[in-house]
């Protein structure tokens, strides 16, 4: 016997024998049976040494139907609990079955049916079991005319059950099938579905006439063949409206009677096909909530999931998946986790028990974590704004040692993550930068903005990565959508990285796009353009034409940084927008440090100008009163500078507030002149 059959032997969990039964020859029991009868003994056989002993016993006088009755038996008596098989006996069951494939003596019944035992027997798929099936699939291929609808589709099953998908035969199923496809049941339709969904098989050709005929008999599937088609066509990535209209109206019809995997499965299909229907996803949140508990952890992860990917609320389910899967967090794997955290952030679902429980079995099962798991995991807890750092430094850990294995974009939303997070972590940044930079030619220009916007908000600094981020927006500037264009210019204008070339562009992409534009976009463009003094007169322009236009829906802080942007740019704010802002600073409960600074150099940029349009003198006086507490306190120069200024006998006093509200370094006094000194810049 060859090496790969006892392998595949011990992977059917086999009992080994000291010597193997003698094959006795059909005399020696004094009568010829015939192959009906050799196979009511087998059918008959209690256990699998006697199934075996038979089969040793009448093997010359058996045929492919014998061979097919001896490895439904098996499986039969495996199913029952039977004890593992004598070794010796299976070596000869493999050995002459694989002789009659290679002879081309098994018909497509026995074809199908050892191809099913094999594959529910099997424990795994090691070369023992591939050579087998090989020949199988080899035998099937060459007499597939000869298969009927039943035999097709589980023969297709079997195959994508262990794994093992030989391209010439699916190619081949699919194109009987095709041809026969009135000769298929619900049941046939289903599985080959499912098949060819699993395998990963491209068959368009296949699934289009599956569908109609799907279609057509859809009043006739059960239960679970209606989950497993529209999982198969889910999966395989195969869009049927049609089909999925008639999968929803049946499925309505059938709630009752759905299994919570059928539940969860039919959810994801429609979710993952994109296909809308409200009405099944009402009666799907109902039918799950009531039975919730029967769900296992695949399927509660699957129905979050699932609901969360169509935008379609039901609060009521979600508590329930919420107190469900806080219950069952322990047994979740990496992807429910992952899953599950990303369904309530992405459905904005509050559940702060359900967080801290997932977070908690993450913490156990993080070195089972892939990249992609790493990301959505970090995303999901910061959009949900759950802190939780003992969770990030587990996940910052583990995404600095397979930092390597992260695709663009996760490397952006991991970063994105953090940021948004405000999760402290200089190391796992510097790690990200090297890996992006190093793929930062692969990156969208959604991921490169996201990037950069993280960076600049997490104030780490990158420079070689942002010269690299500069370069391939340069070359995808086209591409970057009006959003795009206005973070990458906040973050390059936050970070303090000089990009004049980027800039130039971004004004240009930006003033042809101008109308496209959010409020917030307008303002953050404005803002960024005016913090790095990059002089752009078309922008502002487009600037200020489209915000006059749209003026009444900024808010308040989307106002204050235009009014100051246009300020330090030293361009008229136009009078429509300077009306709105002082109407909305009078209006509102305007409280925030940053935007009352703001307001002060805009109000002190009016005075300049002689401008007729002011702040009222009470705002103006909380404006003021906001800029000067925000002064710094001296540096360690700034005192060293004045000390020697004394000294020498020049009179110093330190920050010394103007009119304006402006901070002086030093002010010392020379021959009774006062002179103003300024030691760490303006």
């Amino acid at each position: 016997m060859s090496s790969h059959t006892v392998r595949f032997c011990r992977a059917l969990a086999v009992t080994p024998l000291a010597t193997a039964p003698r094959r006795l020859a059909s005399g020696s029991t004094g009568r010829r049976l015939h192959g009906s009868q050799i196979t009511r003994q087998i059918q008959a056989a209690e256990s699998v040494e006697a199934l075996f002993a038979l089969h040793s016993r009448h093997c010359k006088d058996g045929n492919d139907i014998t061979l097919s009755a001896t490895w439904m038996q098996l499986g039969k008596l495996k199913q029952r609990g039977g004890k593992g098989a004598p070794e010796a006996g299976l070596q000869e069951l493999v050995h002459d079955t694989r002789r009659m494939a290679e002879q081309r003596k098994l018909r497509s019944r026995a074809l199908s049916n050892v191809a099913q035992a094999v594959a529910r027997l099997s424990k795994n798929t090691d070369e023992a079991t591939k050579d087998l099936l090989g020949e199988l699939a080899r035998a099937s291929a060459a007499k597939i005319d000869e298969f009927n609808a039943e035999e097709l589709a589980h023969t297709a099953w079997a195959f994508a059950r262990v794994g093992l998908t030989p391209p010439a035969l699916f190619d081949s199923i699919a194109r009987a099938a095709g041809e026969r496809i009135r000769q298929f049941n619900p049941q046939s339709l289903a599985t080959t579905a499912w098949a060819f969904a699993k395998a990963g098989h491209s068959a368009p050709k296949l699934f289009h006439v599956l569908a109609s005929a799907s279609v057509a008999s859809v009043d006739q599937f059960n239960p679970q063949e209606l989950a497993n088609i529209a999982w198969a066509f889910a999966k395989a990535g195969h869009p049927s409206p049609a089909l999925f209209d008639a999968l929803a109206h049946a499925s309505l019809a059938s709630m009752t009677r759905l299994t919570p995997q059928a539940l969860a499965n039919i959810a994801w299909a429609f979710a993952t096909a994109g296909h809308p229907s409200p009405a099944l996803f009402d009666a799907l949140a109902q039918a799950s909530t009531t039975r919730i508990r029967l769900f296992n952890p695949h399927d509660l992860a699957n129905t979050a999931w699932a609901f969360a990917a169509t935008g379609h609320p039901s609060p009521s389910l979600f508590e329930a998946l919420a107190l469900a899967s806080s219950a069952n967090a322990t047994n979740f794997n990496p992807q429910a986790l992952t899953n599950t955290a990303w369904a309530f952030a992405t459905i904005g679902h509050t559940s702060p028990a359900l967080f801290d429980a997932l977070a908690s079995a993450a913490a156990a099962s993080i070195g089972g974590f892939n990249p992609q798991n790493i990301s959505n995991m970090a995303w999901a807890y910061a959009t949900a704004g759950h802190p939780s750092p003992a969770l990030f430094d587990d996940l910052a850990r583990a995404a600095a040692t397979g930092i390597r294995y992260f695709k663009p974009q996760e490397l952006a939303n991991t970063a994105w993550a953090f940021a948004t997070a405000g999760q402290q972590s200089p190391a796992l940044f510097t790690v990200l930068a090297n890996a992006s930079a190093a793929r930062v030619g692969d990156f969208t220009p959604q991921a490169l903005a996201n990037t950069a916007w993280a960076f600049a908000t997490a104030g780490h600094p990158s420079p070689f990565l942002f010269e690299l981020i500069a370069g391939a927006v340069l070359r995808s500037i086209k591409l970057c959508k009006p959003q795009e264009l206005s973070i990458t210019a906040w973050a390059f204008a936050t970070l303090g990285h000089p990009s004049p070339a980027l800039f130039d562009a971004l004004a240009h992409a930006s003033a042809a796009r101008i109308g496209q534009f959010k409020p917030q976009g307008l303002a953050n463009l404005a803002w960024a353009f005016a913090t790095v003094g990059h002089p752009s007169p078309a922008l502002f322009e487009a600037l200020a034409h489209t915000s006059t236009a749209r003026i009444g829906d900024f808010k308040l802080q989307e106002l204050t940084n235009l009014a100051w942007a246009f300020a330090l740019a030293d361009i008229d704010l136009p009078e429509t927008c300077s009306r709105q802002l002082l109407r909305s600073c009078e209006s509102s409960s305007c409280d925030a440090i940053e935007y009352l600074k703001q307001l002060h150099q805009w109000q002190l940029w009016n005075l300049e100008r002689g401008a007729a349009l002011q702040l009222s003198n009470c705002f103006a006086k909380r404006c003021k009163a906001a800029f000067v507490a925000s002064q710094g306190r001296p540096s360690r120069m700034q005192r060293q500078v004045q000390s020697t200024l004394s000294s020498l006998g020049f009179p110093t006093r330190s920050e010394v507030i103007t009119s304006e509200g402006y901070s002086i370094d030093i002010v010392a006094t020379f021959q009774g002149v006062e002179i103003g000194v300024e030691v760490d810049g303006p």
